[in-house]
């Protein structure tokens, strides 16, 4: 800016012959004052000297571009800063020229308007900002009309100082919300920028899984399958944190008077409104939210992974409500320690239904091409499938089948077309996996069920099932066949039969790789065990019955003993387990056994309620006719014997006679003579009536099912098969 001033003017007189050499120094100022508006601004400074000359000011808010210089006609050019304060300044700057000098003065003005302090941000809580004003001038504060969380607490009068106090809501919304307010007049106007954060940390994607009962959840109560309504919800924040919220809806209770499950299948296509609390009882409840259980089965959990590491969630909240848009989310996670964590969503949700492809579980066996088996291999699946809504929509299907003889390749599933019909047996052969005649291309089992019908369903045609592999590795099922529906009078004496009807799928299912559930061609004879092969590995999820064993005598059955009871007739209090494997010994024996052990063993029940962790106490088993302590029991379950070693293929049982095991941390050791009663030998002449079994391997009995309170254990009795 250039301001018009008063020139400079140094004048200098001319030596006569009397005077001295060096004229006399002579410096005037013809204007001594300089008017500079607050804004500041520069200003030339002209004049003229015959000697050096210096300029100064006696405050730092003037300055020049050059301080000092020689004699000649000079240009000086003056700084005059911004004035931000409310007070007029001046200032004296001074001009000196040999002995000469000239004081003038600078006048700068005051700023007009107000002085303020900004704050930009604020938490999620209620609170005021509160804002000093010092002013001269009359001024108003104005809140943004669209905003009605903010407003004016507090004003003072012009011109003398004080604050301002804006009152900022509490946001109890799930994001963040900017709002604004000025303070200012005609002439000058300060806008304020207020930026409130939420009690929710926003996520900015999600979508969510609908898998009903895929995770086969248990009632703790009963043991029986819990049809439960189960949603995985997932959400991502922007920095990448990871959210996964999986809730709870009442889905189908068994009912023990109808043997029926009665309830209700939701839309799959929607997330259920309503408030989710913590599952503490793992019986996944109504309106309640799964976390991790302790024996880890779960593969959906509420949890979140931050940082690359997961978080344990042990309570909290979760919110689902339907709005316009979408809907809104809200999650309140509490981790181990006490630390919570709230997440929010606003917006539209994708829900896939993946009911049924989270079910696909295929399982098959290669029966191999020798002239003990089928002449084909056999395989089966089953799966979900997904609810649309309507009264007939299929729930559950299940097919067995079979293909070409010899080697397969188990990482693949079989292709192909397959009709439904009956496969033929061989006469001369009486084994349990090689009696029937396969031919490939038969289909010999269909089961299905249906949503929204309690009763149960007849397969009357099989119909045709054609499976190929899609290009994305999953395979499509086309299936068309016709089933019967049938319930139970009153008195349930009598079957009453529904119309016949068509029913069919095609649906892409993705299938998993089964394990080698292999069945191997081996003759009945000794055996000396050293591995332990097949579907459950090394764990074998077994029963406790607490201290309900029967009486040695069949007639007494029905009187239960609450401890063994020694020679001497003292009772002793015992644990009774029934322990086994569906897993094969050599890939070929199957073993359960039934042993007394002392009462030192503590069932403690884990999470859900249904298996404990205690490891059976170790020690060895001996095999006898009497339920003591240290004994190895015939202990049978109605018709059912709990104790016996069966040969997968042939289908032999063979009863303990005498002889031991020992269990001993990750290790079952046997030594026993067993032999088959000979009703079950019949058709199997190369079997020996009596065979040794030998040996050890590694083996985890520590899962076990309370059942001492299941009227089911009031049938028991410790009669062997064998007399």
């Amino acid at each position: 800016m250039f301001i018009a001033a008063a020139a400079i003017v140094a004048v200098a007189c001319t030596p006569t012959q009397e005077q001295e050499t060096k004229p006399e120094d002579n410096l005037n100022i013809t204007s001594t004052t300089f008017v500079i508006p607050f804004s500041g601004g520069t200003q030339d400074i002209v004049f003229k000297t015959n000697a050096d000359w210096t300029i100064t000011s006696d405050k730092d808010f003037v300055t020049f571009d050059r301080a000092s210089g020689s004699a000649g006609t000079i240009t000086v050019t003056m700084t005059v800063a911004e004035n931000l304060s409310f007070e007029p300044r001046t200032a004296d700057v001074t001009v000196k020229s040999g002995d000469k000098q000239t004081v003038f003065k600078v006048q700068q003005a005051a700023v007009a308007g107000v002085e303020t302090s900004i704050v930009y941000n604020v938490s999620e809580a209620a609170q005021d900002i509160e804002i000093e004003v010092l002013s001269n001038v009359a001024y108003i504060v104005e809140v943004d009309g669209n905003c009605p969380w903010l407003t004016v607490a507090q004003t003072k009068a012009e011109p003398s100082p004080g604050v301002i106090k804006i009152h900022v809501a509490a946001n109890t919304s799930l994001g963040p919300r900017t709002g604004g307010f000025s303070i200012g007049n005609d002439n000058f106007r300060q806008n304020y920028e207020v930026i409130q954060s939420a009690a929710w940390t926003p996520t900015v994607s999600a979508s969510a899984t609908y898998i009903s009962n895929s995770q086969k959840p248990y009632d703790s109560v009963n043991y029986f399958p819990t049809h439960m309504q189960q949603y995985v919800i997932d959400l991502e924040t922007e920095d990448g944190a990871a959210i996964e919220l999986v809730i709870n809806k009442d889905g189908f209770t068994y009912n023990e008077e109808t043997y029926a499950y009665e309830g209700e299948y939701f839309d799959a296509t929607v997330l259920p409104e309503g408030e989710y609390e913590i599952d503490a009882t793992g019986q996944y409840a109504d309106n309640t939210f799964s976390i991790k259980t302790a024996n880890g089965k779960e593969a959906y959990y509420t949890r979140i992974e931050l940082e690359g590491r997961e978080i344990a969630v042990v309570d909290g909240q979760i919110g689902v409500v339907a709005t316009d848009e979408g809907y809104a989310i809200t999650a309140a996670l509490i981790d181990a320690v006490g630390n919570q964590y709230n997440y929010s969503y606003e917006g539209a949700i994708s829900i896939e239904n993946e009911f049924f492809g989270n079910m696909a579980d295929p399982s098959w066996k290669n029966t191999y091409d020798t002239y003990f088996t089928t002449k084909a291999n056999g395989w089966s699946i089953y799966f979900y499938l997904p609810y649309t809504g309507g009264d007939r929509d299929l729930n559950y299907v299940s097919f067995t089948f079979y293909t070409a003889a010899g080697e397969v390749n188990l990482n693949e599933f079989p292709v192909g077309t397959f009709t439904y019909g009956e496969a033929s047996e061989d006469a001369d052969i009486a084994y349990k996996n090689g009696k029937i005649l396969a031919n490939p291309g038969l289909m010999t089992y269909v089961y299905t069920s249906f949503y929204n019908d309690s009763r149960s369903v007849n397969v009357t045609d099989g119909g045709t099932l054609t499976i190929s592999k899609n290009d994305d590795g999953t395979y499509n099922f086309v299936w068309n066949g016709k089933v019967q529906a049938y319930s139970w009078n009153d008195d349930y004496s009598e079957q009453i039969f529904g119309e016949e009807e068509a029913v069919s799928i095609d649906i892409d299912v993705a299938v998993g790789k089964s394990a080698d559930n292999t069945v191997h061609p081996t003759p009945d004879g000794d055996a000396v065990f050293e591995t332990l092969e097949g579907p459950a590995g090394e764990m074998y999820v077994g029963y406790w019955y607490g201290s309900h064993i029967g009486s040695t005598k069949v007639e007494d059955t029905e009187t239960m003993n609450p401890a063994v009871t020694t020679e001497e007739g003292i009772e002793v209090p015992c644990n009774v387990f029934s322990i086994g494997s569906n897993s094969y010994f050599n890939g070929a024996w199957s073993g359960f056994f039934s042993v007394v052990s002392d009462a030192a063993w503590t069932y403690e029940k884990n999470f859900n309620n249904r298996f404990c962790n205690t490891p059976v106490n170790n020690g060895t088993y001996t095999f006898g006719e009497v339920a003591k302590i240290g004994a190895l029991i015939p202990l049978k379950a109605g018709n059912a014997s709990r104790c016996y070693v069966q040969n997968t293929y042939t289908g032999t049982i063979y009863y303990p006679i005498s002889g031991s095991i020992t269990i001993s941390t990750g290790k079952i050791s046997v030594d026993l003579t067993c032999k088959a009663t000979e009703a079950g030998l019949v058709g199997r002449a190369d079997s020996p009536e009596t065979v040794k079994f030998t040996g050890s391997t590694g083996w985890n009995c520590q899962y076990h099912q309370d059942w001492s309170a299941i009227n089911r254990v009031r049938t028991l009795s410790i009669l062997s098969p064998v007399q």
